[in-house]
């Protein structure tokens, strides 16, 4: 595999926002009646790179990818907001991962166009 087109910064992954170390819901937001469709999860996208490129060359691209993106992990399960920078880091590689991103991006705006759709919250 070609190396990730953006270069790792030693420590990035140390200097998050502030606003990511927030307390964490429990689980995350139910699917959306009459649509059955549930907000991506970090799950979602380690299994998409898992189904590409396997377990071993998964845990290299996703260290890489919340460092890239500037999370903070320390053990704890990304949440959807957290997902959009990694969306758009995934999305600037090439080749896979760049699918992996873009559908990563656009599942994140479906789900929350119709959320706001069903809640009847201006778009």
């Amino acid at each position: 595999m070609p190396p990730l087109a953006a270069p790792i910064r030693p420590g990035a992954s140390d200097h998050g926002a502030p606003d990511r170390d927030r307390a964490r819901p429990a689980a995350p937001p139910p699917p959306i009646p009459g649509y059955g469709l549930a907000i991506p999860t970090e799950a979602d996208v380690v299994h998409a790179i898992r189904r590409h490129f396997g377990a071993d060359e998964t845990a290299r691209i996703w260290d890489a990818a919340c460092r890239g993106a500037g999370l903070r992990r320390h053990g704890r399960t990304l949440l959807p907001d957290d997902l959009a920078p990694l969306a758009a880091w995934l999305a600037g590689q090439e080749g896979v991962l760049r699918a992996v991103g873009q559908s990563l991006a656009i599942r994140l705006r479906t789900y929350r166009l119709l959320a706001a759709t069903r809640a009847g919250a201006p778009r």
